[in-house]
């Protein structure tokens, strides 16, 4: 019994996708309930009065990390059965550029605009079919436009244990160090910047 869960479980495709909205119904309220359903909260972080999302994030990819080594240092799960994309270096960092410009000005990612539309936010609202609009015309335009953006500077490695040759349970040290150092000065920048 060592794999992800659902194939461990043997799960069929289609209870896959209803655990997945099960799982994206409670997502969705924790965001709400986190108050990560307003723009002001969310674009805090690039203006530098709220630092809350990279708490958050750091803070959840640091509990994952260990929740990972933990299962499978006991025996619940192997690596080499988790599938991994492949990485594309200049595509993700593309991607990643033109992802914080729509952050930083609409306030929102996709997931946090669908769950502050349903609060009835007109500016939400809009950013979602923004978001939906643009991915129609990625859709689209791939074959003719932008096929070639999408694999561009791939790394063989999976993941950064394999591209730096680093043991997981340092990695996972290095995460909580970043934390450790970086919480106490966030909180002083909003402090100083608070609004």
């Amino acid at each position: 019994m060592i794999g992800p869960l659902y194939k461990v479980l043997g799960w069929s495709h289609g209870t896959l996708l209803i655990f997945a909205v099960i799982i994206g119904f409670f997502f969705g309220y924790a965001l709400y309930r986190s108050g990560f359903y307003s723009a002001k909260k969310l674009a805090g972080v690039f203006y530098l009065y709220d630092f809350a999302v990279y708490k958050v994030i750091f803070f959840a990819i640091v509990v994952a990390s260990l929740l990972l080594w933990f299962f499978s240092s006991i025996g619940l799960l192997k690596f080499e059965l988790l599938s991994f994309h492949p990485s594309y270096l200049w595509s993700a960092a593309i991607g990643g550029f033109i992802f914080g410009i729509g952050f930083s000005i609409g306030g929102f990612c996709p997931g946090t605009s669908l769950v502050s539309a349903v609060t009835g936010s007109f500016d939400a609202i809009a950013f979602f079919v923004g978001v939906y609009l643009g991915i129609a015309i990625w859709d689209l335009g791939y074959p003719f436009i932008f096929k070639g953006l999408n694999h561009l500077g791939k790394i063989e490695a999976k993941t950064m244990m394999e591209l730096w040759g680093i043991p997981y349970i340092i990695l996972i040290a290095i995460a909580i160090v970043i934390v450790i150092v970086t919480f106490p000065l966030v909180d002083k920048i909003e402090k100083k910047n608070k609004i």
